[in-house]
């Protein structure tokens, strides 16, 4: 493929989208490329972004690259093969790439490898194609690059960006670490907003094929132990947050992942960084998929609360979670009791049997549920429902025939009908 030009201005790129205004859609680099004085000793730049069907968001990617304004930057984009209209995004900036690929490949990490062996540069980043560099980031980062030489790995802060580019708010967890803090305690690093020395990249041994959630983290842990990292305190990035996003999805081979690369290293610094995030937000997820009928992505993120948080890793406490959830299906959704329990068996049907029974909580979620039912029967005089009720709740959990306050209200319904 012939060798772009480099540093299109503005009025070079097409116009934008019907609506989008501001960077980089109507705003380019402060630092126009033709303005920079000759001579100038600037480090070449190599930026690639590995993309996936993710037309959505992929034209503010490269847009954002490529109005960065600096005269020694290379640019590849490398698609996966999409078929969401990606090709003609990617054919529409051609002009402007030094390099691009649309075909199948052997996913993420291995896609940013090859970008990196078909552009030349001392300093190398990779922009996922959901995320976005801010204005004059690549300046920012080799300003930096040029006082600290010997530096293996810069990098600043990120803000986080909704579906739709609305500013959320910044990435707190960045800050400058070293690292024994990225093994011990957190991931400090937003990933767009890093930049690193090629040549300690090669040393390292380049990105982990194997990895697909920590393939950055992993990295930057083999590059902090060849030299200094440096903390840039400006914003180089958006990073994108959505429920899609792999990091948002809190499958249970995430975990996973984390504990491997955890024990690579001998810290768990990221497992329990991304736990203390994600866990929070996957029960109350996991349960509105599963009253949805999404079974699927239900019981995958019920199953990673379960594995992550040891307080779900109980028989007791999962059934009172679900019987509760029952309960609200028949007084909330207006469904059927019998309906409840199906999806409470369901449900129970694809817990994980690592850290927990499933046929146990199955049993006293249905005792907690029908005891429930049998209160109500009794409060609204169904007398002979409530009877029932009391049996299957003793029949599933024979704990419920301890409950005094249900004998109690049992004997006073059975005096009021003999009465």
């Amino acid at each position: 493929m012939p060798h772009a030009p480099h540093a299109p201005a503005l009025a070079d790129l097409p116009a934008p989208p019907a609506g989008k205004t501001g960077w980089p859609w109507t705003e380019a680099s402060s630092h126009p490329a033709n303005q920079l004085a000759t001579g100038m000793d600037l480090p070449a730049v190599a930026i690639v972004t590995p993309s996936y069907q993710q037309a959505e968001f992929l034209e503010e990617t490269i847009r954002s690259v490529l109005l960065q304004g600096y005269p020694k930057l290379s640019y590849a984009i490398m698609d996966g093969g999409s078929t969401d209209g990606s090709l003609a995004i990617i054919e529409k900036y051609a002009p402007w790439l030094d390099d691009w690929v649309s075909a199948a490949d052997g996913g993420q990490a291995q896609a940013i490898d090859n970008g990196f062996q078909r552009l030349p540069g001392e300093l190398l980043n990779w922009v996922n194609s959901d995320d976005v560099l801010t204005q004059d980031a690549v300046w920012k980062a080799v300003s930096e690059y040029s006082r600290h030489p010997g530096a293996v790995l810069l990098y600043g802060n990120a803000d986080e960006i909704s579906r739709d580019g609305a500013r959320l708010g910044p990435a707190t967890h960045a800050r400058q670490v070293d690292r024994q803090y990225l093994i011990k305690v957190a991931n400090a690093i937003p990933q767009p907003s890093a930049f690193f020395n090629r040549q300690a990249y090669e040393t390292a041994g380049k990105l982990d094929h194997s990895l697909y959630w920590t393939l950055d983290y992993d990295l930057w842990i083999r590059l902090a132990d060849l030299g200094p990292i440096v903390y840039i305190p400006e914003t180089l990035s958006q990073m994108r947050i959505y429920p899609q996003a792999k990091t948002s999805r809190g499958e249970p081979a995430m975990f996973d992942e984390f504990r491997v690369v955890g024990e690579r290293y001998g810290g768990f610094g990221l497992l329990n960084q991304m736990v203390g995030w994600l866990v929070p937000d996957l029960l109350p997820k996991a349960l509105a998929a599963l009253n949805e009928g999404d079974f699927e992505h239900g019981q995958t993120w019920l199953t990673s609360v379960i594995a992550n948080d040891p307080s779900r890793q109980s028989d007791s406490s999962m059934a009172e979670l679900l019987a509760h959830a029952a309960w609200l299906r028949i007084d909330e959704a207006g469904a059927t009791s019998q309906a409840a329990v199906a999806w409470t068996r369901r449900v129970c049907q694809g817990l994980p049997a690592t850290f927990i029974h499933p046929k146990r909580v199955e049993r006293q979620a249905l005792g907690l549920f029908y005891e429930a039912l049998a209160f109500r029967n009794f409060r609204q005089g169904q007398i002979g429902d409530g009877l029932r009720h009391v049996a299957r709740a003793v029949a599933q959990d024979h704990r419920r025939a301890a409950n005094r306050g249900l004998w109690s209200i049992t004997l006073r319904s059975l005096v009021r009908l003999l009465a």
